[in-house]
């Protein structure tokens, strides 16, 4: 009966599905047991979101075919895992498509089990598909960071930052609709700055 209304109305149904990745292969690496179904499911229900869960070792769907799919979130704990050419690149076709990608934690496609780097022309084609610039820069040691600028409404709201920050991935803005939440200076003379945490500025639509 939707579907019939739908049509007669003219309207356009809105892609609502989020995917998701899980390792059956991990102690508990079942979807229930990961960080999207803990912390992320019931806020994406509460926008009208669904989450569909795909085992990371099966055959990765053809992106065409996700008329359904928003986007992707991805959440995991994990910087290696098997083939990760092959998963960066269609995780960059889908991105092309139009698709909606957020990564939380660290890119699982670092490395293959075997310690493997992965290219890193693969790993900056992603980034900047993303929207942003990439150093392949980690930076370890943090004790003198100092603290540029924070977003407000976006970082610090619900605790104070720690007064050391752990080790983060280096990321500049690639383009103009990229916005810094958090600005850090680093070395002798304060002047360099860093971007710990960054996001488009159009990911809600």
């Amino acid at each position: 009966m939707a579907e019939v209304q739908a049509e007669e109305t003219g309207a356009v149904e809105i892609p609502r599905v989020i995917l998701s990745f899980f390792d059956a292969r991990q102690p508990n690496g079942e979807a229930w047991f990961g960080n999207v179904h803990k912390y992320a499911e019931l806020p994406l229900n509460h926008l009208g979101l669904t989450v569909r869960y795909l085992e990371i070792h099966q055959p990765l769907p053809d992106p065409a075919t996700l008329t359904d799919v928003r986007g992707m979130l991805l959440w995991n704990n994990n910087e290696q895992m098997e083939h990760p050419e092959t998963f960066l690149q269609w995780v960059i076709t889908l991105m092309e498509t139009g698709k909606r990608v957020v990564l939380m934690g660290p890119a699982p496609w670092s490395a293959d089990l075997q310690g493997v780097a992965t290219p890193l022309h693969l790993r900056e084609k992603f980034w900047n598909t993303l929207g942003f610039g990439f150093r392949d820069q980690w930076i370890s040691f943090t004790h003198d960071l100092e603290i540029a600028y924070q977003d407000p409404q976006m970082v610090g709201f619900e605790r104070p930052l720690p007064k050391q920050f752990s080790g983060y991935l280096e990321l500049l803005p690639g383009s103009s609709d990229v916005q810094s939440h958090l600005k850090v200076r680093r070395g002798l003379d304060k002047k360099e700055e860093n971007m710990p945490a960054l996001a488009k500025n159009d990911l809600s639509s």
